[in-house]
């Protein structure tokens, strides 16, 4: 019997721990998934129509590929198993490492012969940075900030 008074088990696990666990970082998955939609819709159209542009974003080769893979890995975040804190991380460092090339790449008035694999404009500047915020708040929301010693029933009185 688990703490709680539960005696049904779920593949090992106890029921209540399962129905809780399935619920915790709701938001977070949501919030990563849509990214995933959005970096796949991107990746696949530039896959399909080839070097150029993608409404407002650039396309090339890697570029797309890259694009494609961070949707098909953040749809992964559907998944319960998966953590949405590791791949909010995985967001913001890369999308942020990703911002510090494209941005010299898109004040350079001679684009460079990567332009044609990996061309990286304005829109798709602003795009990562976008990115690597929400992967910053996602992989941060698991680290509340709870009371402190001070607030506590052993606060000393002032």
């Amino acid at each position: 019997m688990c703490r709680h008074g539960n005696t049904s088990t779920m593949s090992g696990r106890h029921a209540h721990e399962d129905t809780h666990g399935l619920r915790r970082g709701g938001w977070e998955r949501a919030l990563i998934s849509t990214v995933g939609v959005v970096y796949l819709m991107l990746g696949v159209a530039g896959l399909a129509t080839g070097p150029g542009e993608v409404l407002i974003f650039s396309s090339g080769l890697l570029l797309d590929i890259v694009r494609t893979a961070v949707g098909l890995l953040c749809l992964s975040a559907l998944h319960p198993r998966t953590s949405a804190t590791a791949l909010g991380w995985f967001l913001a460092v890369g999308f942020i490492a990703l911002a510090a090339y494209g941005i010299p790449a898109a004040i350079a008035t001679q684009p460079i012969d990567m332009d044609r694999v990996f061309p990286v404009g304005w829109a798709d500047n602003v795009l990562h940075l976008v990115t690597a915020l929400v992967g910053l708040i996602v992989g941060l929301a698991r680290y509340r900030v709870g009371k402190t010693a001070t607030d506590g029933p052993h606060a000393r009185p002032a």
